[in-house]
């Protein structure tokens, strides 16, 4: 009872179970952080390649990208930023939702709340290259029991589930 209807709020909003990065086809200068990692996984996987190097005098240089023929099939938005360039969001998995690990009962068994995951599946090179194939994300839904019936009402994320640092003392 509970799978299904969870599979149901999935399935009315297919990009909820969709898996995505986005980023700015460029690289300025020394950037030593997330886009020239993500760039260099995905040029060696040949989804995108340099297409040109602008130098300013006195400024650092600025490396454009472009997605290959490999890569287009996994675009699912293409616009510009807005700092003016090329941005793309690219799949790069599917989540699936697991079996529903428990569900725990309000007193008056008028609620109740069902905790399962969002495990990946179907990765993309780009997933394969920029995602850990073994993520889960922790949910719980929730459920009001009203004209003997349960009745879906919402889904959170699982914060008891999520595996955070400790915060200092003081």
């Amino acid at each position: 009872m509970a799978k299904e209807q969870i599979e149901t709020y999935f399935n009315a909003d297919p990009q909820e179970l969709t898996g995505s990065v986005s980023f700015e086809a460029i690289i300025k200068g020394n950037d030593t952080g997330h886009n020239r990692m993500l760039f260099r996984l995905f040029t060696k996987g040949g989804l995108i390649k340099l297409k040109e190097v602008r130098s300013v005098k006195g400024a650092d240089s600025v490396y454009y990208f472009e997605i290959t023929r490999k890569g287009k099939p996994f675009v699912l938005k293409e616009t510009v930023s807005e700092d003016g360039y090329p941005f793309f969001v690219v799949k790069t998995f599917d989540y699936y939702v697991s079996p529903v690990s428990s569900i725990r009962y309000s007193p008056d068994r008028k609620e109740a709340a069902a905790l399962f995951d969002l495990a990946i599946r179907n990765l993309t090179p780009f997933g394969a290259l920029a995602a850990d194939p073994n993520h889960k994300m922790a949910l719980i839904a929730f459920f009001q029991h009203r004209d003997n019936e349960w009745k879906f009402q919402r889904i959170e994320i699982n914060i008891d589930a999520l595996d955070l640092p400790a915060l200092p003392a003081g």
